[in-house]
């Protein structure tokens, strides 16, 4: 029905995202409702565990990877130089991306089952693949948000003024207000929490 009404208004552009979130939505609230008891007797499973495991190790590189760039993104400075920041992104990016990994696996391989059914088109596969083509969809939105919403970037500078950046005011240059952070090439730099928000600016030592 949604996409009836997408191609019978193409020239309502906002109703008509509003309808592919909404649709998204219920079809990857489907796809959850079905993959999380699946993972769940997988993982009970011997085989299940080392393949498991090994989508596990994966996934946490691929959050790291994110985080760092978002990091990044958002300080104008390199992500690695901030591991207390690091760590807690890649938790928090963690789900979204296993989400990611596991509706590119079950949709491409219910795709195939689906278009290489030799007795009757398989309904389960054609609805797990909906699911998981929603839940990409859903993540697609949520990436765009957060790689285009300053309130994002700024709350990631919040958190990195707390955890990574610190005050030394024995060392030479180094007001007393002032909290830094050390990078490569003798490089420091500076941040301020004002106003909601955190300034930083960059000086390199000699």
């Amino acid at each position: 029905m949604a996409l009836a009404l997408i191609k019978a208004m193409p020239h309502w552009p906002v109703f008509n995202g509003l309808l592919v979130l909404i649709g998204s939505t219920l079809f990857m609230t489907g796809f959850l409702i079905w993959h999380i008891p699946f993972l769940y007797k997988t993982w009970h499973h011997e085989f299940g565990k080392v393949a498991l495991s090994i989508v596990h190790i994966f996934i946490l590189l691929l959050s790291t990877v994110c985080a760092r760039s978002l990091l990044t993104q958002s300080l104008g400075l390199p992500g690695k130089d901030f591991q207390i920041s690091l760590s807690l992104l890649t938790l928090l990016l963690y789900l979204p991306t296993w989400l990611f990994i596991i509706s590119i696996i079950f949709g491409i391989s219910f795709y195939l089952i689906g278009m290489f059914a030799t007795d009757r088109p398989n309904k389960n596969a054609s609805g797990h693949f909906l699911g998981s083509l929603g839940t990409l969809t859903i993540l697609y939105f949520v990436y765009i948000f957060v790689a285009n919403s300053e309130g994002v970037h700024s709350m990631v500078r919040v958190l990195a003024f707390y955890c990574d950046y610190e005050s030394a005011p024995n060392y030479p240059e180094v007001k007393l207000n002032e909290r830094i952070a050390f990078h490569e090439n003798g490089v420091i730099s500076s941040a301020w929490h004002t106003n909601g928000d955190v300034v930083i600016s960059v000086r390199t030592v000699k």
